[in-house]
């Protein structure tokens, strides 16, 4: 007979499905969402139509239409949403976000690599989060490729970073600096990554910030392989 807490069974569970990525980054684009009319309602009801106006084309011009040009490259609705959101929420943590295609990102050919996407990236973009949480510098980069059939994925920091025995120890189960609990998420994308047939390698130092590189077998979806005739 085996016992196990079912709390932390279903924890698991979502963490490997991807739904609290989705629940996390969502509820942070509903609350900027939620300012931004808040302002906007506020401007209409002062009758101050000329300054909402010129608000709705800050918006358009400042965040809007540049955060959209950024995942313009990804294909697949779900991913491009995701990553909009991640932007949501990393401006509510005063994060500077950047998001680099190196190439267009055509959707999969299997629908669960993309869940798979927002789980990797998810977990990836959390620890760089909070990597650099409290520094003077918060920036993060994710890039993303595509060539020859292999997905590249990095996402880069400008957080504390790690010495080799942490680089050595971080991708066990159970293994986290941030306390009890914890130590899960990037365990989970290697099981992940490795089940693909994939590669991860982590690079970092010690007050320089850390790299985490991705690599990945993708098969794009059969509606992408003609240069665009379907």
């Amino acid at each position: 007979m085996t016992l196990r807490d079912r709390s932390e069974v279903n924890r698991l569970a979502e963490e490997l499905t991807g739904v609290s990525r989705y629940a996390q980054a969502l509820r942070a684009s509903t609350h900027e969402f939620k300012n931004r009319l808040h302002v906007i309602l506020g401007l209409v009801q002062l009758r101050d139509l000329g300054r909402l106006e010129r608000y709705l084309h800050e918006l358009d011009d400042t965040l809007i239409a540049p955060a959209a040009a950024r995942v313009s490259g990804v294909k697949d609705p779900v991913l491009a949403g995701f990553l909009l959101a991640k932007g949501s929420e990393a401006r509510e943590r005063r994060i500077e976000l950047e998001v680099e295609l190196e190439s267009d990102i055509p959707a999969a050919a299997e629908e669960e690599v993309c869940h798979l996407l927002v789980t990797i990236i998810g977990n990836l973009l959390e620890n760089a989060f909070e990597a650099v949480a409290g520094r003077d510098e918060r920036q993060v980069t994710l890039t993303l490729g595509l060539d020859a059939g292999a997905l590249s994925l990095h996402v880069a920091d400008s957080g504390c970073g790690m010495d080799a025995a942490q680089r050595g120890a971080v991708l066990e189960q159970g293994v986290s600096t941030k306390g009890e609990g914890r130590g899960y998420g990037l365990a989970m994308v290697r099981a992940h990554i490795d089940s693909r047939g994939g590669h991860l390698a982590i690079y970092s130092t010690p007050g320089r910030g850390t790299l985490v590189e991705v690599t990945l077998p993708y098969a794009v979806a059969p509606s992408w392989i003609t240069d665009g005739v379907t």
